[in-house]
């Protein structure tokens, strides 16, 4: 199964490509993922040489967030449209689950947090099989943190780059941190669990919306002295 796996829930996204053979290869976008122009050409660069052999994408998959607001809209207009032009499956996985997808390997509970701005993160948490324990919600770090177990785990994700020292004040040694690199989502490896994910029905697709958790501060306002189009 040939798989094109999207990021643009953090500020500098990526796509993966898995192909047939498990090869993978990953494109870094130089710029932050709010350019459409710069995920297109990391995409086509990825599928240009299955292109001269007339194949593309059988699965697409895609960060559906939380994250970046702007990021997120891109990503998942850019993976409809790749659906509506090749009619691939579609798979998703929010940031914060393919971040704990990422520590478990190491065999404890994952609490990942995503800066979320304005003294908040997107958090949720994770027992050591994966499975999710406390649901995504944007929280402050120390109220998150505080209703956490006094036990070992790991702190994965940009909130916890940010708020390192509250991470390592509260959990001591019991704080198992990655390297700074490590707490990106990792696109390589959303291509590699997408095989094994629910395909979404057409409906799904077409409905698809990104998981903001918190309200966009983008918002439509009237024009002043504007009537509606055939109001008197």
């Amino acid at each position: 199964m040939r798989v094109l796996a999207v990021d643009t829930s953090h500020p500098r996204g990526a796509a993966a490509f898995l192909r047939e053979d498990g090869r993978i290869d990953v494109v870094r976008l130089e710029r932050s993922a709010f350019h459409l122009v710069d995920l297109s050409r990391a995409v086509a660069s990825l599928l240009s040489p299955e292109r001269a052999h007339g194949a593309l994408v059988d699965r697409a998959a895609i960060v559906t967030g939380p994250g970046s607001f702007t990021g997120l809209r891109i990503g998942m207009a850019f993976v409809k449209g790749l659906y509506a032009g090749l009619a691939c499956d579609v798979v998703t996985m929010t940031s914060l689950e393919l971040l704990s997808r990422q520590a478990l390997p190491a065999g404890l509970p994952v609490a990942a947090m995503i800066d979320a701005r304005k003294d908040e993160v997107y958090a949720a948490y994770y027992a050591p099989e994966g499975r999710e324990v406390t649901a995504p919600r944007a929280v402050a770090p120390a109220a998150f943190l505080g209703a956490l177990p006094r036990a070992p785990a790991v702190f994965i994700g940009s909130g916890v780059l940010r708020y390192r020292e509250l991470v390592t004040g509260i959990f001591g040694a019991g704080a198992r941190i990655p390297e700074e690199e490590g707490h990106a989502p990792d696109a390589a490896l959303l291509a590699r669990l997408a095989v094994d994910l629910r395909p979404l029905a057409p409906d799904e697709v077409v409905s698809l919306e990104p998981c903001y958790i918190r309200p966009s501060e983008i918002r439509l306002k009237p024009l002043k002295g504007v009537r509606p189009y055939g109001t008197a």
